[in-house]
């Protein structure tokens, strides 16, 4: 027992989530971001993402985390032996609805260990309509916010800048009865390329879903440059849902409204540098 002459009493609060899932799954992806490393980026990946009520308002906010390890017996290109480890980090804050208007904004990270750790950082934001909690419509963007500059072994150009591609995106979204929904969308990048994909979250019980999901970039090149510029993700795993929530989630104002951030939600571009310099004659 305390001593209450000598000692003050401290109670301390601590966020409690109003909804937590854990994913584990197996995963496909090209990039231009794979450089010479591009035998094909099979591997797998488990992720976490936990929605909370922010204190006094009827918005939520949340925090995720995906660790991708993809070429798990190296690369045949370059030789090298070891595979790779991406790390995502998505937070956003956000309002749902049943009926009518609802939107968020999320910053994700990309921390990627392909040659050396390298981060890259955007934001994402999204703003639609539910017509009485079954049909939505909506709009989608994204916006790179660093850039890294690699030196290129090409002749023409002297390095090359990687930065998360800026998306403009309109989608419609199907909400199921027993909490399941599917997601359709599409529009392009900054570099005029087209961007069409989709996902899903398919309960099987009401602790286990099914969640899939996949996205293409289509370049405005033809031949060698398109296929060096082009990018895709494919990605399917199993959900546990804290609290048997799975085919309730849909009653739940404060779970995620982003998925944790992976290769098709922020895609990697590449852009040509600067000229490589010459000796004068």
């Amino acid at each position: 027992m305390g001593d209450d002459a000598s000692c003050h009493t401290i109670r301390v609060r601590v966020p409690k989530w109003q909804e937590l899932t854990i994913l584990g799954g197996v995963h496909g992806f090209k990039g231009p971001y794979d450089q010479d490393r591009d035998s094909g980026n099979f591997g797998f990946h488990e992720a976490i993402n936990a929605g909370f009520k922010v204190p006094y308002t009827n918005m939520g906010y949340q925090l995720g985390y995906q660790a991708v390890h993809s070429q798990l017996n190296g690369d045949e290109q370059t030789g090298d032996p070891n595979s790779h480890t991406q790390h995502f980090v998505t937070a956003g804050i956000f309002q749902r609805a049943k009926d009518g208007l609802q939107g968020g904004i999320a910053w994700d990270m990309l921390r990627d260990e392909r040659f050396t750790s390298v981060d890259f950082h955007q934001l994402r934001g999204e703003l639609s309509f539910i017509d009485r909690g079954c049909h939505e419509l909506g709009v989608a963007v994204a916006f790179g916010l660093n850039e890294h500059e690699v030196p290129s072994g090409d002749v023409a150009i002297a390095s090359t800048f990687y930065l998360p591609t800026d998306q403009y995106l309109a989608f419609y979204r199907f909400h199921g009865k027993n909490g399941g929904e599917g997601r359709f969308f599409g529009g392009w990048n900054d570099d005029s390329d087209g961007i069409v994909g989709a996902d899903m979250l398919l309960p099987l019980s009401d602790r286990w879903s099914l969640m899939a999901n996949f996205a293409y970039l289509i370049p405005n090149e033809g031949g060698a440059d398109g296929a060096s510029h082009e990018a895709w993700n494919v990605s399917t795993g199993l959900v546990w849902h804290w609290d048997c929530r799975a085919r309730r989630s849909h009653d739940n104002c404060y779970r995620p409204l982003f998925n944790v951030a992976d290769n098709g939600y922020l895609i990697l571009d590449g852009r040509p540098g600067s000229a490589p310099v010459t000796d004068a004659m």
